[in-house]
């Protein structure tokens, strides 16, 4: 799951994270199938980033729809138009209260 700016001018920034937790989310929504197979080819993963933005978009009615715009934006090729974490955490779907209960109960988890 490397980001683009990784992968072409080893660049690596905490956005650069941020494309690989979107990759992730839309593994996770591809019945677990990353968007991106290179196998360690840099050509192959340059070939298959061309793709990317038409493969979110085909994703996208998988993907609940206050995670949606999120996930275009993690998997920006462009490192500015990424949210960051903190962001990312204000999003109305962190904020259900599904997701809040799930959240509490790992926290509980995590004092045992």
């Amino acid at each position: 799951f490397t980001a683009p700016e990784v992968q072409t001018s080893s660049v690596c920034s905490v956005l650069s994270d941020m494309f690989s937790l979107g990759m992730v989310i839309c593994a996770i929504f591809n019945q677990g199938r990353p968007l991106i197979q290179a196998n360690h080819s840099s050509s192959t993963y340059l070939k298959q980033l061309e793709l990317l933005e038409d493969q979110v978009h085909n994703l996208l009615p998988r993907v609940p729809i206050p995670l949606q715009e999120a996930a275009v934006r993690l998997l920006s090729r462009e490192t500015r138009q990424r949210p960051t974490a903190q962001l990312l955490s204000l999003i109305k779907y962190f904020s259900d209260p599904a997701v809040q209960a799930l959240q509490f109960l790992d926290v509980i988890n995590m004092k045992d």
